[in-house]
């Protein structure tokens, strides 16, 4: 995030920035924007290096070392901006981080495989499907933002629309209260639309039988 938002930790559901210069918080989802700014610039490497091992000049090898880099560099970037900065990163943060980014090199392994037995043709496919490793960072937000606001006694999430052509799973689950880790509810980057999906999440308490909303 830009250097005039200062990170507020007990602001909203699991912590937000505010800008130095108006003193305002800043919108949830001004925060999602950033993020995908971030995501979307890191689909450029993931071109170069398909290109370079669709034209022979890298190995099968060369690509995934390549591409284990951006994952881990686009999981710890997103998880990082969800708290706040690098600074604000604890042991759990990096831990929490750690599981998702070996999950995400078990299916890159995978796909080399594919790669290198011919079972996966290089055609423009290659650079489609190199981009989901980069576009699940959206994913890993969305979990680190749900591991705090359970630490902060919110056990409820809904999901929000914003402007998008949105899927049918988008549609169900938006406004609905779900308890979080409920198996009938999908993260932002799990649903039909996947990578491409621009909701947001809502997080909530139980007061007297009744769910309030406590924010972003």
């Amino acid at each position: 995030m830009p250097s005039r938002f200062i990170w507020q930790p007990n602001a909203g559901a699991t912590g937000r920035y505010r800008d130095k210069v108006t003193g305002r918080f800043v919108s949830g989802k001004a925060v999602r924007d950033e993020l995908d700014n971030f995501l979307d610039n890191s689909t450029d490497p993931t071109k170069t290096l398909a290109d370079s091992l669709r034209e022979g000049g890298a190995s099968v090898r060369d690509w995934e070392t390549g591409m284990r880099r951006l994952v881990k560099n686009t999981h710890l970037t997103a998880i990082a901006e969800e708290r706040g900065g690098w600074a604000n990163m604890t042991q759990a943060d990096f831990g929490r981080a750690g599981q998702i980014i070996r999950e995400q090199y078990g299916y890159l392994n995978d796909f080399a495989g594919e790669i290198a037995s011919g079972e996966f043709v290089l055609d423009g496919r290659l650079e489609a499907r190199s981009n989901l490793y980069v576009k699940a960072g959206r994913e890993s937000f969305y979990k680190s933002k749900q591991a705090h606001a359970i630490a902060n006694d919110l056990g409820f999430v809904k999901s929000k629309l914003n402007p998008a052509d949105h899927c049918d799973e988008c549609v169900k689950f938006n406004g609905v209260w779900y308890e979080i880790g409920d198996s009938a509810y999908k993260l932002p980057g799990q649903r039909q639309c996947l990578a491409n999906c621009k909701c947001t999440e809502i997080y909530g308490t139980m007061v007297a039988g009744v769910i309030v909303e406590v924010g972003a």
